[in-house]
């Protein structure tokens, strides 16, 4: 269902004060990005998973906390945790290497220099 952009605009100010005061990344992440995606209209089973399976540089198992193939790659944590001291936007880098395969295999979205996609 094709939205219009005046009930998109009412529907994230409603899920931004919803969600205005979560902290608990944990237990929160599935509703949050289920209600994210419904501001647009968008079944988010349709279209992305939760904890994509990814191999990490090194061999290690890691998850991702959402995967949308081609569009999205979402890693966050909680508000007020700290953060690993890798940045989560090379970390999230890393992961999508193992998903889609060297940047030169055409099956990457274009990198930027700055380690953002």
């Amino acid at each position: 269902m094709r939205l219009a952009w005046n009930e998109i605009r009412a529907r994230a100010a409603r899920f931004a004060e919803e969600w205005a005061g979560a902290k608990y990344e944990k237990g929160e992440t599935q509703s949050f990005y289920n209600d994210f995606f419904d501001v647009f209209g968008v079944k988010r089973r349709k279209v992305a998973s939760f904890e994509e399976p990814v191999k990490k540089l090194g061999g290690q198992r890691g998850f991702l906390d959402l995967f949308w193939k081609g569009v999205l790659l979402v890693e966050q944590k909680s508000a007020g945790r700290a953060a690993s001291a890798t940045p989560r936007a090379p970390r999230a880098a890393r992961s999508l290497h193992h998903l889609c395969g060297e940047p030169s295999s055409g099956k990457c979205p274009p990198q930027r220099s700055n380690g953002r996609f």
